[in-house]
């Protein structure tokens, strides 16, 4: 945490000290600004977990049409499933 401070202040002697008031802020916005990215990581991991399983059905969904035209032309271009009434 230590280093954190350092890094947020600055290492300048002509900087202004922070007082501990506002270092409470500066680290609850670091905190705050950790949480977001860490929750952006989990959105985006999630789209990408979203956008396979809808490629996944889309393509499963293509091959069942494939199939159900070809099932469709076979029962048309059979001569037995013409019904006699």
């Amino acid at each position: 945490m230590a280093r954190r401070l350092m890094s947020r202040r600055g290492n300048s002697a002509s900087q202004p000290q922070v007082t501990p008031y506002q270092q409470i802020e500066l680290d609850d916005g670091w905190r705050e600004w950790e949480n977001t990215k860490q929750e952006l990581v989990l959105v985006k991991r999630q789209l990408t977990e979203k956008d396979a399983l809808i490629l996944q059905l889309k393509t499963a969904s293509r091959r069942l049409q494939e199939t159900l035209r070809k099932k469709d032309k076979d029962v048309r271009s059979h001569p037995f499933s013409q019904s006699t009434s």
